[in-house]
């Protein structure tokens, strides 16, 4: 048994001396891609991190200011459409000014 596995290893070594470059080659090849996939995987993984903790710094405490509504309506039945009506620029400001709290404004 000892035999036939150290014929097996001097076949290998034969096999790396003859063909030198092409091992060279394959042993960079693989190298390569490891490291890109390890890299993609790191880049990824910052990523998720940074826009949790940019989500995680708003807090609970966020709502939205929207003209109309953003929910299914269904016809039919005693719903009624309902209407909101447009938010004017000093009612922005004087909400603004009245609920002066640390924020995040984004425009959609």
């Amino acid at each position: 048994m000892f035999k036939l596995f150290r014929e097996n290893v001097r076949i290998a070594f034969g096999s790396i001396k003859t063909q030198l470059l092409r091992t060279i080659l394959t042993i960079l090849i693989i190298a390569i891609g490891i490291t890109a996939l390890v890299g993609i995987l790191t880049v990824v993984s910052a990523l998720e991190n940074t826009i949790s903790s940019d989500f995680a710094s708003m807090g609970a405490n966020t709502f939205n200011i929207t003209q109309y509504e953003n929910t299914a309506r269904r016809r039919g039945g005693d719903e009624r459409e309902i209407i909101n009506p447009i938010i004017s620029y000093p009612e922005a400001v004087a909400f603004k000014n009245k609920y002066s709290y640390p924020l995040t404004e984004t425009s959609i």
